[in-house]
């Protein structure tokens, strides 16, 4: 299994641990924003998550399709609400 040390930069990439992102989760995700630098969060030494900038202008709608079963599509352009018995159509962007 690889370790990682603690804050070594490679790159535009940073070694976070999962203690110091926790306390400074905001700052670290302002910081990724605005210098385009990616974080990896560690546990133990091991690398278990990375933070990463979004594209400018990136768009989500619709990037994600998950399937939940056979024939069991749930697409991110339908909204849905929990008490509603048939899904909703997206509001046009």
């Amino acid at each position: 299994m690889v370790t990682m040390a603690e804050g070594v930069a490679m790159d535009d990439t940073r070694i976070v641990p999962a203690g110091e992102f926790k306390a400074n989760c905001l700052q670290l995700i302002d910081q990724a924003a605005e210098s385009r630098t990616e974080y990896i969060i560690t546990k133990d030494g091991k690398p278990l998550a990375k933070l990463v900038p979004l594209d400018a202008g990136a768009h989500l709608m619709g990037s994600v399709t998950l399937i939940n079963g056979a024939n069991d599509l749930l697409r991110t352009d339908v909204s849905w609400h929990a008490r509603a018995t048939t899904p909703q159509p997206a509001a046009p962007a």
